[in-house]
């Protein structure tokens, strides 16, 4: 097992033993928001493309969740699934008429959409259902009753790896393999017959699913959905956030989920003067021309060197 590895089954072990409601749950959504986060590794990290309304298909899962619930009485687990599905369609339907021009154009679409989402879609009374907070239950999945906070928190953790795993092995694969071609040259993909518009819009569809998947997976763990939550500026928090902890590195995913929580309760219970957490989210974009791997793979690599450094 990885040092990363091993870190990360220490940390879940400490969240376990002596974790109150409070830091259980925190912990939770952290988890939560990560496999989200997942999605920008694989599109922006991987494939070099940039989007700006990811926090849309975020959405997109949560409302499913919550509306499928409501009107149909399906499971949120299920009904989690049937989020990342909508998610992967309507991202394919926003990325396409922008994906021939890509960089700056698709970057510029995906705003218009997060904006246009917010103002509009979250709005009418046939997504929100009339109401500003949605109510989502726990689920209990066969005879595991996630109702319970702890088993909850593993449950995210276990949903965590297998969406860290898949990521890994896209990356990995013969898929990553030609996103990395992608970014040097679509000329020789064509030459050998592999058309980059589609494995652009299958690498959208992709990520769209991953962040509604854990949209969903958001709400649930709130037990609710909120309008507020659907703010389009929390997508670029999101990704320059990723970016300065490392886009490229499934580890600094789950880094950048855990401190958009946990940075900003940590401050505050430090009694740190207004606006600390802006200054340190400054700070650690301004890192990213330092460190433009990301500074996560860079702490990485540098304790690696410590540990084998012979003495």
């Amino acid at each position: 097992m990885s040092r990363s590895r091993s870190g990360l089954a220490a940390a879940v072990l400490l969240v376990v033993v002596f974790a109150d409601a409070f830091w259980l749950g925190l912990a939770s959504r952290s988890v939560a928001l990560a496999i989200a986060l997942l999605s920008l590794t694989l599109l922006t990290g991987t494939g070099g493309m940039i989007s700006l309304c990811q926090v849309s298909f975020m959405t997109i899962g949560a409302f499913t969740v919550a509306r499928s619930a409501q009107l149909w009485g399906l499971d949120v687990i299920t009904a989690s699934v049937l989020g990342a599905l909508l998610a992967a369609i309507v991202g394919a339907a926003v990325a396409l008429p922008a994906l021939r021009l890509g960089g700056f154009h698709l970057g510029l679409a995906t705003l218009a959409f997060a904006l246009a989402f917010e103002q509009v879609v979250v709005q009418s009374d046939w997504i929100n259902g009339g109401a500003s907070r949605l109510v989502v239950p726990r689920p209990v999945l066969g005879g595991l009753d996630l109702t319970d906070d702890t088993r909850w928190f593993l449950f995210l953790v276990v949903v965590l790896a297998l969406v860290a795993a898949t990521v890994g092995a896209l990356r990995r694969g013969q898929f990553g393999r030609r996103l990395v071609a992608l970014r040097t040259s679509e000329v020789g993909l064509r030459s050998v017959g592999i058309d980059p518009v589609w494995l652009k819009l299958a690498t959208f569809a992709l990520s769209a699913g991953i962040a509604g998947f854990g949209g969903g997976l958001l709400a649930i763990d709130r037990q609710s959905v909120n309008t507020i939550d659907t703010v389009w500026f929390l997508g670029l928090v999101y990704l320059v956030l990723l970016a300065g902890a490392g886009v490229g590195s499934i580890g600094a995913g789950v880094v950048a989920g855990v401190g958009f929580y946990l940075v900003p309760e940590l401050l505050a219970r430090a009694s740190a003067p207004p606006g600390a957490a802006s200054v340190l989210f400054g700070l650690g974009a301004l890192g990213y021309a330092r460190f433009p791997d990301g500074w996560v793979p860079a702490l990485a690599e540098r304790l690696e060197r410590l540990a084998t450094r012979p003495s």
